[in-house]
């Protein structure tokens, strides 16, 4: 060890003192100048969202959020989606709103998938929230451990005006069962796009 560098590797759980002397000559006496303790225990995982804040239009089908293991080994982390202005199953939804990620030793990235509903319905915006808990191996939650969803709306808020005309359904033929309503929609702007509920196509 003429250089002074010395290699070593400890298992985990195991430590190791390392106590280095000196001495100004063969056959001198050493004199002892320091003491090293290595610690090879495994270092606690940490999980975090990759942002804190999501904005997303109402018409996509599908939100990724992703989830990051900053240390450790094999390991867990619950997450969980809360309704607050938005309405979990019918505005988003998880079956249950919540779940687990199991992270392998050399993984450090997932990530989860959020069902949007594009319900045809004028709200405004609303928001939920997807949060992590409970890490495994005495794990911790770096910043940020929940992120914000805002869902944009893309169902507007309808002018009455718009609706110029609604025509008396016709008459029913004897025996019939079948009738019709019609009702004329104007767009005096020529601006904006209509569509009737259920629908996924507007029209200009």
């Amino acid at each position: 060890m003429a250089d002074g560098q010395l290699g070593l590797q400890t298992s985990p759980g195991t430590s190791l003192t390392i106590a280095a002397a000196v001495r100004p000559e063969p056959g001198a006496v050493g004199n002892l100048t320091s003491s090293i303790t290595m610690d090879g225990s495994p270092t606690p995982p940490a999980f975090r969202f990759n942002d804190a804040r999501v904005v997303i239009n109402e018409g996509t089908a599908i939100l990724t959020a992703d989830i990051i293991k900053l240390s450790g080994g094999a390991s867990s982390v619950n997450y969980q989606a809360s309704a607050q202005t938005a309405s979990l199953g019918f505005d988003f939804g998880f079956p249950s709103g919540n779940g687990t990620l199991s992270f392998g030793p050399a993984e450090n990235l997932k990530t989860i998938s959020v069902p949007l509903v594009d319900d045809f319905v004028a709200e405004g915006n609303e928001t939920f929230l997807l949060e992590l808990s409970n890490p495994s191996d005495g794990g911790t939650l770096a910043y940020p451990g929940s992120v914000s969803v805002s869902i944009v709306d893309n169902d507007l808020f309808g002018d009455p005006s718009s609706f110029l005309q609604v025509v008396d359904p016709t008459a029913l033929a004897p025996g019939s069962h079948v009738g019709s309503l019609e009702v004329l929609i104007s767009n005096d702007a020529d601006l904006g796009q209509w569509r009737l509920s259920g629908e996924s196509d507007w029209h200009d």
